[in-house]
């Protein structure tokens, strides 16, 4: 739990390209979800081996906020909390 101008400590640093002043997006968990359609297409047998192998789409997860990088180190940055929903 975050709320506007709280620090954020991020596993990112200068190692990665991270740079002062750059803009980062907060985002919640990707979601999974199965493709119904597709399964619809598909003959009995494919269906029980995407039941029992979980074949899921992963959906990419909502934006809540976003983070402006202030301080960076070869391995690690702090962020500040410019929004949050």
């Amino acid at each position: 739990m975050v709320s506007q101008l709280d620090t954020v400590v991020i596993n990112l640093g200068a190692g990665d390209n991270l740079a002062i002043g750059d803009v980062l997006a907060i985002s919640k968990e990707d979601s999974m979800m199965v493709d119904g359609m597709e399964r619809d297409r598909m003959s009995f047998r494919q269906r029980m081996r995407a039941l029992f192998s979980r074949d899921r789409l992963q959906l990419p997860g909502d934006e809540i906020g976003t983070l402006l990088v202030y301080r960076t180190f070869d391995s690690m940055s702090y962020a500040v909390v410019l929004n949050s929903l």
